[in-house]
């Protein structure tokens, strides 16, 4: 019996441990999905400006 309560124990803080990992993770991919964003939105105006100055 004290050798699985040892085991659970084990397994509960692996458990643990991934969540969070899984949280930092979570919270590194809205980060780089918000640069994305901000980049994109800056490459468009950019991207604007320059077929309007070719019209122009």
């Amino acid at each position: 019996m004290q050798q699985l309560q040892a085991e659970r124990g084990k397994l509960t803080a692996e458990q643990d441990r991934l969540y969070a990992e899984r949280e930092r993770i979570k919270k590194q991919l809205k980060e780089v999905e918000t640069v994305k964003g901000n980049v994109d939105r800056i490459l468009k105006t950019e991207v604007r400006e320059a077929e309007r100055a070719v019209i122009i």
